[in-house]
């Protein structure tokens, strides 16, 4: 039903409704509305209004519909509005047409308030997130010089302005040391010693034989450079010592040297003068390198011929000459024996 009335100065007026559901609009649309109601087949879901006696509303249009407030003075358009076919919400600029509401998308994302998913935008005041943010974060946040708060590293304290000393760590002091650090029991990594594997849990032997930078108590080998050996050496059976050459200097002149090279001594005198030096004791020998009894020994120079004593009590004495008084030579000698004990 309808009601004009035009008591009013400013014009007239109508009122147009069904006293139940009202649809309106341009085109066949309003019929196809109301008749789909009738019919049942109408998406109750998107249209509730499924009942023909309720008092709800419905504009239908078969194309836009426009929305023109305060149009009656001014004609102006600069407050027009319009839901288009396509679902856009559009105002009118005074040139064209722009979209307020994109199709299918929601008020937030128009909203210059709110925060979007893109784009470079300012957030003011204090924000507290439940969850873990996840992206670039710049500000003190991203490269804070200092805690706000000093923690204790330690014993030390350190705000992250400057670097800190821990004694027993780099500097002198002690520092508890707790953890597997100060009480391992198995290395992560198990490391091989002269070809056992060892991490630590429980002891190893050593298998020197496996190692060929040594001498082994059997088999042959080959031993290079120069050993010297503070023990006896035995070989075969057979036990090797060698004193090495030692010196001593004779009274009147000369060099006797004298060696013991597995219990036999070796003396061997050069340059000493013969002129009337018979009976003399040039040297003496230490004792374990003397003899058990008294040695002759001849020596020998140019013609000239003699005999030297070595005596139990290690002296070595010019005891002869063929040539007496006038033998104006150098003596020289070699001789070897068993040592005393």
């Amino acid at each position: 039903m309808g009601s004009y009335y035009a008591q009013d100065s400013y014009g007239a007026g109508i009122a147009l409704s069904s006293g139940g559901l009202t649809v309106i609009g341009g085109g066949e649309s309003p019929f196809n509305v109301i008749n789909k109601i009738k019919d049942g087949t109408i998406d109750s879901t998107a249209i509730p209004s499924v009942n023909p006696g309720s008092e709800d509303m419905i504009v239908a249009s078969d194309q836009s519909i426009y929305f023109l407030p305060n149009f009656q003075n001014n004609n102006s358009y600069n407050a027009m509005w319009r839901m288009t076919q396509g679902g856009y919400l559009q105002s009118y600029n005074g040139t064209s047409w722009v979209n307020v509401l994109p199709n299918n998308s929601g008020l937030v994302a128009q909203d210059a308030a709110v925060v979007h998913d893109s784009g470079n935008e300012t957030i003011s005041g204090t924000k507290s997130f439940s969850s873990t943010i996840i992206g670039s974060v710049s500000g003190n946040a991203g490269s804070a010089t200092k805690l706000q708060t000093a923690r204790s590293i330690g014993g030390v304290k350190f705000d992250g302005t400057a670097n800190i000393n821990l004694p027993g760590v780099n500097t002198q002091g002690n520092q508890n040391t707790t953890g597997n650090a100060a009480t391992a029991t198995k290395l992560q990594i198990a490391r091989k010693v002269n070809g056992t594997p060892f991490d630590g849990t429980k002891d190893i032997s050593i298998n020197a034989a496996n190692d060929s930078n040594i001498v082994h108590q059997s088999g042959n080998e080959s031993i290079a450079g120069n050993k010297t050996f503070t023990g006896t050496v035995t070989a075969g059976g057979t036990q090797f010592t060698d004193s090495g050459w030692k010196s001593l200097t004779p009274s009147v002149g000369g060099t006797v040297k004298y060696r013991k090279v597995n219990g036999i001594v070796y003396v061997q005198c050069s340059s000493i003068p013969s002129l009337n030096n018979e009976g003399k004791t040039l040297v003496t020998l230490p004792a374990g390198y003397r003899p058990n009894n008294m040695i002759w020994t001849p020596w020998y120079a140019g013609n000239n011929i003699g005999n030297m004593t070595i005596n139990s009590d290690g002296s070595l004495t010019k005891a002869s000459t063929n040539n007496p008084g006038k033998d104006q030579v150098q003596i020289s000698m070699f001789v070897s024996y068993p040592a005393d004990n």
